[in-house]
C-alpha cells in the first residue's frame, strides 16, 4: 500500500511538472513560487548530491553527457564543498568508518532511486533532467544549494 502510494504521488509531482512546465514555468519559477523550509548545511548537502546524482544517471539514461559535463565543470567547487559538508555530517553523527560507509550506501540508494525513476518513466525522468539542466545553466555557484533547496521544498527532483 505504501508503495502504491509513492508511486502515484511520484507519478501526480511529474505530471504536475510537466503541466507548470507546459503553461511556460521554468524549474526556476517554479522554484521562486515556494516558500522555503531553512534547511541545514547538511541537509542542503544531501539535497546537492540528490540532483547531481539524478544529473548523472539522466547522463547515462539519457544521452545527457554533455550537459553533466558541463553541469559538473560549472560547479566543481560548490560540489565539492557540499560534499564535504556531507561526508563530514555521516562521519560526526556515525563515527569515521560507520559513517564512510553509510554514506557510500546513501549515494548508491540516491543511484538506485534516479535509476528507477528513469525505469518507471523514462520519458518524464529525461524530460524533467532536461528542464533542470536547462534550470541550472543559469545559476552561479553560490546559488547551486539555495535553488535546490527550494526545488526540493517543492516536490521536486
Amino acid at each position: 500500500m505504501a508503495t502504491r502510494r509513492k508511486f502515484l504521488r511520484n507519478r501526480l509531482s511529474s505530471v504536475l511538472i510537466v503541466v507548470i512546465i507546459m503553461v511556460g514555468f521554468s524549474a526556476s519559477v517554479w522554484a521562486a513560487a515556494c516558500s522555503p523550509k531553512k534547511l541545514s548545511q547538511a541537509e542542503v548537502s544531501k539535497v546537492v548530491q540528490q540532483v547531481q546524482t539524478t544529473l548523472m544517471v539522466a547522463a547515462l539514461s539519457c544521452g545527457k553527457r554533455d550537459n553533466y559535463n558541463k553541469f559538473v565543470t560549472k560547479f566543481k567547487g560548490t560540489l565539492k564543498r557540499y560534499g564535504r559538508v556531507m561526508k563530514r555530517d555521516f562521519i560526526k553523527r556515525y563515527g569515521g568508518v560507520v559513517g564512510k560507509k553509510k554514506l557510500n550506501k546513501y549515494v548508491t540508494s540516491l543511484a538506485n532511486e534516479a535509476s528507477s525513476k528513469s525505469n518507471v518513466d523514462y520519458d518524464a525522468f529525461c524530460s524533467n533532467a532536461g528542464y533542470l539542466y536547462d534550470s541550472l545553466k543559469y545559476k552561479k555557484p553560490k546559488e547551486l544549494g539555495p535553488f535546490v533547496s527550494k526545488l526540493k521544498n517543492c516536490g521536486m527532483p
